[in-house]
């Protein structure tokens, strides 16, 4: 009987390490994600291009430009989202039926009146189970108008983890006036503990250059990405306007690289390759492919294969970033 029992046992094990009683199965999955710098900002500081201050109508072209693509994206990322209420109100109208999953920054204690948060967004297909956001410590210049920082999900593919965080890093240091009394404001709304205050390792953030704030940018954004990731066999990708020129920023091209050893830029895999800029202001790269926007995969062995395009599918009536387009295979035991 004792032995039968044992027998018994044994075989159960089996079964068990095989995933057959828990109707686990190799689910092969394929997503694609769209990272958009969208350039709504909001009406108080006013849209940089003439061209594109109408937030409204834009936010609507933009939703329906999405509808309408022939290669839908299942997770798409934007940056530069300042006008919440274009962004929910007219772009998301547009896609709600498509991506029912989204986390917005509804952040609005900010200052000047400008309701002005990271300017960050996630649009899911699929349900998005955790999420964070997290404002990054050290700034200067233009960024004292925002609250630029990170944010992630963990996302639910098919009953299959899937890790997507978005970042819009530093643009620059500006000194004028303007600027500088916005600064001030953000360190006294600090004080409020209003807004986080500002660190910057010790170092006075007006003696630093753009490139030593994305450095410790980038740092921060590691930190952030793996206190959150729980599965790390699971597709990390991160994605976003980074403000980091390919072809002319190679020190913080080369950080990058440092930050996250092993990662995939994945539009060395893509095959669309074109004669521009990913941001339309750039005029130096009309003849050569630049990037400020990227489709990064954190660790290249949780996935079979991954790749990104820079795609024309925004116009300059809609937006000045060009989107990119990834595509990333990955397979797991589910048991759905």
């Amino acid at each position: 009987m004792y032995k039968r029992k044992l027998l018994s046992l044994v075989c159960i094990s089996i079964i068990m390490w095989n995933g057959q009683s828990f109707g686990a199965i190799e689910q092969k999955n394929t997503v694609k994600v769209l990272t958009l710098n969208t350039a709504l900002l909001t009406v108080f500081f006013g849209q940089i291009d003439v061209n594109m201050r109408n937030n409204n109508s834009r936010a609507t072209l933009m939703g329906k430009t999405i509808k309408d693509m022939s290669e839908k994206p299942d997770i798409i990322v934007f940056q530069e989202a300042f006008d919440s209420k274009a962004l929910r109100n007219l772009l998301y109208k547009e896609v709600k039926d498509i991506y029912p999953h989204a986390f917005f920054d509804t952040r609005q204690n900010a200052y000047f009146g400008g309701g002005v948060d990271s300017g960050l967004a996630i649009l899911s297909k699929y349900p998005i189970i955790r999420k964070f956001q997290k404002d990054f410590s050290c700034w200067a210049g233009i960024e004292a108008l925002a609250r630029k920082g990170i944010m992630g999900a963990e996302i639910s593919v098919n009953g299959c983890p899937f890790y997507m965080f978005t970042a819009h890093f530093q643009a620059g240091v500006s000194k004028d006036w303007y600027i500088k009394l916005a600064s001030n404001a953000k360190n006294w709304l600090a004080k409020l503990k209003l807004v986080d205050p500002r660190s910057c390792e010790g170092k006075d953030p007006d003696k630093l250059s753009s490139d030593d704030i994305v450095n410790m940018e980038l740092h921060q954004a590691k930190k952030e990405i793996y206190s959150f990731v729980k599965d790390k066999n699971a597709p990390i990708v991160f994605a976003g306007d980074f403000n980091i020129s390919r072809l002319r920023d190679t020190v913080n091209y080369e950080e990058l690289l440092k930050t996250f050893p092993g990662a995939l830029d994945t539009y060395i895999n893509g095959s669309k390759k074109i004669k521009s800029s990913s941001w339309k202001g750039d005029k130096v790269a009309e003849t050569e492919t630049d990037r400020l926007d990227y489709v990064w995969l954190l660790n290249p062995s949780a996935i079979s294969s991954a790749k990104s395009d820079i795609i024309d599918t925004f116009t300059s009536t809609m937006t000045d970033h060009l989107g990119v387009l990834g595509t990333i295979e990955f397979s797991c035991k589910s048991s759905k």
